[in-house]
């Protein structure tokens, strides 16, 4: 490992995730971005916002829960999302299917929109039916985008719900429709 003193003490002790990121912020390794790194960004003219706290800190429990039975990944498409907005790639996990010898299995990846309640297409459309109790964070599949590069076949980001997709406050319910109910049965 590294010779640096002030590790020491993180690579003999164990911990939990949350405060190894909080120590190694203390050693000068920032892995977790805040409101400095936000002013930082747009001090040399970048346009970068810190996400929500409750909406990220929901997104990061919903995951938590489905891991087992989930596989999830960037979302480049989502970049300019705003902080109310945060925006996976998910779909079951490929690792319980069995592929023919020397084929790669592929299952496409679904896009997963959470976000403060207040921001969703469905509270500005129907505001006499009320907001959510806090958080007041939900949870939906939607149409996505693409950002590999190419101008030729990019999209740019679609919150549109996807077929058969609703919004729920939780994420297992809006995932049924992309995934088995074995998916499910993993996640217990």
């Amino acid at each position: 490992g590294p010779d640096r003193p002030e590790l020491k003490p993180l690579m003999t002790n164990s911990t939990t995730a949350g405060r190894l990121i909080a120590e190694l912020s203390k050693c000068g390794i920032h892995l977790a971005p805040d409101a400095l790194d936000e002013e930082a960004v747009a001090s040399r003219g970048g346009n970068w916002a810190a996400k929500d706290e409750s909406v990220e800190q929901k997104l990061c429990e919903e995951l938590a829960a489905l891991a087992a039975g989930f596989d999830v990944a960037n979302d480049p498409s989502a970049k300019g999302l705003p902080s109310g907005r945060c925006s996976v790639r998910l779909r079951e996990t490929a690792m319980y299917v069995a592929a023919a010898s020397g084929q790669e299995t592929t299952m496409d990846y679904d896009t997963l929109l959470v976000e403060r309640d207040h921001a969703s297409k469905s509270f500005q459309n129907a505001m006499d039916c009320g907001a959510l109790p806090a958080p007041g964070v939900k949870c939906q599949l939607v149409q996505g985008g693409s950002a590999s590069g190419n101008p030729e076949t990019d999209r740019p980001f679609d919150d549109s719900l996807a077929p058969g997709a609703e919004s729920h406050v939780f994420l297992a319910r809006a995932a049924r429709p992309v995934a088995s109910e074995e998916a499910f049965d993993r996640v217990g």
